[in-house]
């Protein structure tokens, strides 16, 4: 697979040069139209005043002579500009038809000169809505003042010859409302046509060519991307897809760099673990219109979070039962060099798997980092510049003091830190700290001092549990559990064999969830 930074050219290069062939291709289409009118009028064809023609010719000189594309800011720009020049021409030649008409006192050829004008700019706006990608409202923006460039030429000629209105006879009124109807349908055509065609060639795209998967219904829209229920066109097999939604690429520059970067370095560091408790990642890639995509397994569960909000807190033999499944798949990722950073109950997923019941997978490895400690690793020193999005990352509520101090030496102590505020979640349906603010449940992570879980629950806590819990939570990383496989240990100590066993989790489901 290529270097990131060769994808993000070839991305940016590939939709630049096809927007501006698209450009190219409304101007050819538009020029061949008018010189085809001028020749069957039996007209002067002077190569010089075919704007439309000269624009096309420009357009297509661009995409193959360039060294270096267009940035999207500066297309866009262009396409207004070579749009306007457009219409300005289309204008002032009906406009001069329809003033020399009019004073020569033929006011049945001036009207029929605006009629036609009225053609015109129909077909201009529709065939900037069908061929030029854009979303509805920035459409709107421009269509709107092009349709109403007619009505200003007819306000021209009814001020400058008011006795023109005196000899429309009624079925020349009728005529003028007719074409008024085909400017404001025009119009709309063009601006709905828009969304619908922009969205109808994505999905189509990503329908295609992501390899054998076909997306069936999106399931989540994130900061960086979306995730769809896709299937296996041959296997027949569930999947789920996510991938980058192609707004948060068009912008080009270091943002769009370090969001494909991310992504890659995502789907890397799941493929790169083997742990049956972490997601299995299928399949990777790049669809022809530069979406990028990985496939992974579909989970028939639910996350923790919503474990604990449909069914309240979880009793203190099951959080052990489940939180020792997730020290394996962090413990693994661990002696790859790599850190979670985003440990949560949303990302914690406990499924029915085959035969197994209360089958952990943790998944979202966005915001892993490569742990700095001099051991070789395939990601390189990449991985501080990737998630620097903002002054911290990760969520707050499960944020690892020295994460959200923003500290260079975070290391796998954070993602304990952060499976202890899992564990607090999962025995008492609460945060460890309860604040509105973010800001200021951060600070309490810096400073405070949790309350035992015990003290939050009606549960019965178990003391022991209570001080491998409160021991994840310490402020020094040296006082935590150092391996998520010492904390492991420490839950497996703590735990009876007759506590919760594959039968109880068994029961549990069936009778929650009979259908899973």
């Amino acid at each position: 697979m290529p270097g990131s930074g060769t994808l993000v050219n070839t991305l940016t290069e590939s939709l630049l040069r096809r927007r501006l062939l698209s450009l190219g291709l409304v101007f050819l289409v538009i020029g061949g139209l008018w010189l085809s009118a001028n020749l069957l009028n039996q007209r002067a064809f002077f190569p010089i005043i075919q704007i439309p023609l000269l624009l096309a010719i420009g357009c297509m000189a661009l995409l193959f002579f360039s060294k270096k594309p267009l940035s999207l800011t500066t297309l866009r720009a262009l396409e207004l500009l070579l749009f306007g020049l457009a219409a300005a021409y289309m204008g002032l030649q009906d406009l001069t038809f329809i003033d020399q008409s009019a004073a020569l006192g033929d006011s049945g050829m001036a009207l029929s000169g605006l009629l036609r004008s009225v053609s015109h700019y129909v077909l201009l706006v529709i065939v900037y809505g069908m061929f030029i990608p854009n979303t509805w409202q920035r459409a709107a923006w421009i269509i709107t003042p092009l349709a109403a460039t007619p009505v200003a030429a007819a306000l021209f000629l009814w001020g400058r010859y008011p006795g023109i209105a005196e000899t429309m006879a009624p079925t020349r009124s009728g005529e003028f409302v007719e074409a008024g109807v085909l400017l404001i349908f025009g119009a709309a055509i063009a601006i709905g046509g828009t969304q619908i065609v922009g969205q109808y060639r994505r999905d189509q795209v990503k329908a295609r060519e992501m390899g054998f998967y076909r997306l069936r219904e999106r399931i989540g829209v994130g900061g960086m991307g979306e995730v769809w229920l896709a299937e296996h066109e041959k296997l027949m097999r569930p999947a789920v897809i996510k991938l980058i939604r192609p707004e948060r690429l068009k912008m080009g520059g270091k943002e769009a760099r370090r969001t494909v970067r991310r992504f890659e370095k995502e789907a890397q560091a799941t493929a790169e673990l083997r742990s049956p408790h972490t997601v299995e990642l299928y399949d990777f890639g790049v669809t022809s219109d530069q979406t990028f995509y990985y496939v992974m397994e579909y989970l028939n569960g639910i996350d923790l979070a919503t474990l604990v909000k449909k069914h309240g807190p979880i009793p203190p033999q099951r959080t052990i039962y489940l939180l020792q499944q997730a020290c394996e798949s962090l413990g693994e990722a661990h002696n790859h060099h790599l850190i979670h950073r985003d440990v949560k109950p949303a990302n914690i997923f406990v499924c029915h798997m085959g035969l197994s019941y209360d089958f952990i997978k943790v998944l979202d490895f966005g915001l892993v980092k490569t742990q700095s400690n001099g051991a070789s690793s395939s990601h390189g020193d990449m991985s501080t510049e990737l998630t620097m999005e903002g002054m911290t990352t990760g969520t707050p509520a499960f944020m690892s003091p020295e994460l959200a101090m923003g500290q260079d030496n975070v290391d796998v102590r954070s993602d304990i830190y952060s499976l202890g505020c899992v564990g607090y979640w999962l025995l008492t349906g609460e945060l460890v700290f309860l604040r509105e603010n973010p800001v200021a449940m951060i600070v309490d992570h810096v400073n405070a001092i949790p309350v035992p879980p015990s003290q939050r629950t009606e549960n019965d806590v178990p003391e022991e549990l209570d001080r491998i819990i409160l021991k994840c939570l310490e402020k020094d990383p040296a006082q935590r559990f150092q391996t998520a496989m010492e904390l492991a240990d420490a839950l497996l100590a703590c735990a009876q064999p007759q506590d919760w066993s594959r039968e109880h989790a068994e029961s549990w489901w069936k009778l929650h969830y009979p259908d899973s």
